[in-house]
């Protein structure tokens, strides 16, 4: 299909045609994380095959570095929201090189911490980070413009059990990612250090 010059040049998606200038706003305003959702939800509703994970990780990295580039300049007043829900931004050492690397996730308040999913979505593999954290579980952790030094600690199966309806009360999708995965997705509960 070609565009005459001068036209919207649209963005081809998983849920048809998307105008360019529309997913830039959209995703200024919402952040990244709310466009893996757009279309209905279509996207929690059917798995992903291999070959479309991979296309939606391409697509996700650059998108999470922007996200929490513009977070941080922000003061999460921008890019701080999936579907309403406030995300937070999450900065730990990766494992093999243990450099800093910042992600931004689900806000999932807990005492004085945090709980992390490392649901992906309800994708085949876990992310990444996973295996940063349990190399390295020194975080930081940044809500808005607070940033709160924190350690990770992977949960087991009975202790994710008690924690699980507490992170579907802040993101009710977890359960359809849980539904979409024959993987243990894991949990991290982030404590005072």
């Amino acid at each position: 299909m070609a565009f005459a010059r001068g036209t919207i040049q649209p963005l081809f998606c998983r849920f048809g045609i998307v105008p360019v200038p529309i997913l830039v706003t959209r995703l200024f305003w919402t952040g990244w994380s709310e466009l893996m959702h757009w279309g209905g939800g279509k996207m929690a509703e059917n798995p992903m095959s291999e070959k479309e994970f991979r296309r939606v990780r391409s697509f996700v990295k650059p998108f999470s570095r922007l996200n929490a580039w513009v977070y941080r300049l922000s003061g999460g007043r921008l890019m701080g929201n999936f579907q309403g829900r406030p995300i937070m931004l999450v900065t730990m050492r990766g494992a093999k090189t243990g450099q800093e690397r910042t992600i931004p996730l689900m806000h999932v308040p807990y005492k004085d911490g945090v709980i992390v999913v490392g649901s992906q979505g309800g994708a085949p593999e876990s992310p990444v980070w996973v295996k940063n954290l349990q190399v390295h579980p020194d975080v930081e952790v940044q809500v808005k413009g607070r940033k709160v030094p924190l350690r990770a600690r992977q949960v087991d199966d009975a202790e994710k059990a008690a924690l699980w309806p507490v992170c579907v009360e802040h993101y009710k999708e977890y359960d359809d990612y849980r539904r979409r995965t024959d993987r243990n997705i894991p949990v991290f509960v982030c404590e005072p250090r």
